[in-house]
């Protein structure tokens, strides 16, 4: 995500990865499992630059927010100190 690389993701829209990216509108998902679907994407993938773009820094912008080292390590630390006090 933090290199801002369009991503595009196949999998079932229950899934955890899928309400991620299409809570942060970060990826193009497909969740049907239908070569048609996929094709389809991947022409407008292709064919739609601006899109790409607009996803891909959304992708950074989400990474930035929620995975830096510094974040994760104290939300780490939080939960072996949680898990240890219960």
């Amino acid at each position: 995500m933090i290199s801002g690389t369009p991503i595009f993701a196949y999998s079932p829209e229950e899934a955890a990865v899928s309400k991620f990216f299409n809570t942060y509108e970060c990826a193009y998902c497909v969740h049907k499992q239908d070569q048609t679907e996929i094709i389809k994407a991947v022409k407008f993938m292709l064919s739609n630059e601006d899109y790409r773009k607009k996803i891909g820094s959304k992708a950074v912008e989400v990474a930035k927010e929620n995975f830096s080292a510094l974040k994760v390590r104290a939300e780490f630390q939080s939960l072996l100190i949680k898990s240890v006090k219960d």
